[in-house]
């Protein structure tokens, strides 16, 4: 059976994208916490040496994979009419919140050992870079790498 095949006949049991992001926490010069990303080989790198891994965390995350009809959704809940041409346009900032809020299934995510659930209000409740560093990822993860895309 082809992979294509595969996809219809298990929609059921779909499997998840492992999306993983390094990041560091810092208080900057005005004492306020911020949250700066970390490459993946520049991050591997700090976790092997002992002055520098304790100030790289991890964030473990799973995503879906994407489905037409999944797909056809997210667009029809990012269109918003313009009222100058009254045609229906995607609102891109929309779309990604949109595509983030229902792919995001899973995170390691914990306060004081407790699980913090995936939902709209916790993602909305994320610092913006980490959001945005993860649907990169996650949009990286999904599509051809350009140095394959050449390649047949």
């Amino acid at each position: 059976m082809s992979e294509l095949a595969k996809s219809i006949a298990s929609s059921s049991a779909k499997e998840l994208i492992d999306v993983v992001l390094y990041y560091q926490v810092i208080t900057n010069k005005y004492g306020n916490t911020v949250f700066r990303t970390i490459p993946e080989d520049k991050a591997k790198e700090m976790l092997e040496k002992e002055d520098t891994k304790k100030s790289v965390e991890v964030l473990n995350t799973k995503w879906k994979v994407t489905t037409w009809k999944e797909q056809n959704s997210v667009i029809q809940r990012s269109q918003k009419t313009n009222p100058d041409t009254l045609q229906h346009e995607i609102e891109w900032t929309m779309y990604r919140d949109a595509m983030i809020k229902s792919f995001l299934v899973a995170w390691d995510l914990e306060d004081d050992g407790k699980k913090i659930p995936v939902n709209p209000a916790n993602i909305d409740n994320l610092p913006a870079d980490i959001v945005l560093a993860l649907y990169n990822k996650y949009e990286r993860a999904t599509n051809i790498d350009p140095e394959q895309e050449g390649k047949l």
